[in-house]
């Protein structure tokens, strides 16, 4: 009887486990951010996997680099990517994925402030499951590091549900349905990590005398981040390009990237600092940006190829386009998908670059 009563209570306790955490992935927020992340398994045997914020949403397009280039990429990123969370979606991609190389783009390093940015730390950290323990490996992390608002809820953070319990309009949504087990990815909207962002266009100045070989002294927390980071990847063998993607620049930037540069090339790792190739890649600085810190689409198609040809170039990844399996043909229909979607998109951005 007593044995029974044991096998009651375990089996009730389950059930009660499982009714709330399908609540609490019914009450997330649904959309990009989330599946971005949670569903990189989803695109099998990645050759490339991006990390960062939305500087790589907004630069680096996987259904062009795999026309031009023939390899498999994935955007692992969310806007106000914190940067610790690098190494934890390094971990979390390991589970699926053993890819010929891991490319860290620099902006969450450089936009780090000691407080904690509640959106991209949520958007990131709720991406993964309840039972997943690289979430809360995460999350201590940077909750035991960086500074909470006087009334940010801690407990919120680890139990999500008591925080997005709310969201009402959730339960007439689709989308929140389809992901109550926290496995549902968005075929229509999602092409590899990529997606269409807000069409603009800023007319800028190229930045001049930006260009020196001086350093800066980093903030001590993000040293040690990048440093654990290293660190990591090379007690994981793990093939690396640290990356810093256009935006204006001047000389207290450089500076910076000069010290992330060297730091992480003393671990042997490759920097590229694309701001020092603006006449390679060809970039227009009064048609290709969105605003002085995102390229728009035509500045991230000249990204994408430079890029690209440099990856292919200095780590000689396998072109796929002729393997002639399921995956090609996925990965033709992505590129299709992507370039219908583009014409309408360039039609906007050559509107508003007339309309001047």
């Amino acid at each position: 009887m007593k044995l029974k009563s044991i096998l009651n209570f375990i089996v009730f306790s389950i059930l009660v486990f499982l009714i709330f955490q399908c609540n609490t992935y019914l009450f997330r927020g649904t959309g990009t951010e989330r599946w971005r992340i949670i569903n990189i398994k989803e695109d099998q045997d990645l050759d490339v996997i991006f990390l960062g914020g939305s500087s790589i949403l907004a630069y680096w397009q996987p259904p062009r680099a795999w026309n031009e280039f023939g390899f498999k990429s994935f955007n692992c990123a969310t806007n106000n990517f914190p940067m610790e969370a690098t190494k934890y979606m390094i971990k979390y991609g390991m589970k699926y994925h053993k890819p010929d190389l891991w490319v860290v783009e620099m902006r969450p390093f450089y936009a780090y402030t000691p407080a904690v940015e509640e959106g991209g730390f949520r958007s990131s950290s709720d991406s993964l499951g309840l039972l997943e323990p690289i979430r809360y490996e995460y999350m201590h992390d940077v909750i035991s590091n960086r500074k909470l608002e006087k009334n940010d809820d801690i407990l919120s953070y680890y139990l999500d549900l008591s925080f997005y319990h709310t969201n009402y309009w959730n339960l007439n949504n689709a989308y929140s349905w389809f992901n109550i087990f926290n496995t549902y990815y968005d075929h229509e909207n999602q092409i590899a990590g990529w997606e269409w962002r807000e069409d603009g266009v800023a007319d800028l100045e190229k930045p001049k005398g930006f260009e020196t070989e001086n350093i800066a002294e980093l903030d001590p927390y993000v040293e040690q981040c990048l440093v654990e980071l290293l660190q990591f990847c090379r007690e994981n063998e793990l093939n690396m390009l640290f990356l810093g993607s256009p935006f204006c620049v001047n000389k207290e930037s450089t500076m910076i990237y000069n010290s992330y540069k060297r730091i992480v090339e003393s671990y042997g790792y490759d920097f590229l600092d694309t701001n020092f190739y603006y006449d390679e890649m060809e970039v227009d600085f009064s048609t290709d940006f969105h605003d002085p810190s995102h390229m728009n689409l035509l500045g991230a198609e000249k990204f994408t190829n430079f890029v690209g040809a440099y990856i292919v170039n200095q780590y000689n990844i396998e072109d796929h386009r002729d393997d002639g399996n399921s995956d090609v043909q996925k990965w033709n229909s992505y590129y299709e998908k992507f370039i219908k979607e583009e014409i309408e998109h360039r039609n906007i951005t050559f509107e508003l670059i007339n309309e001047r």
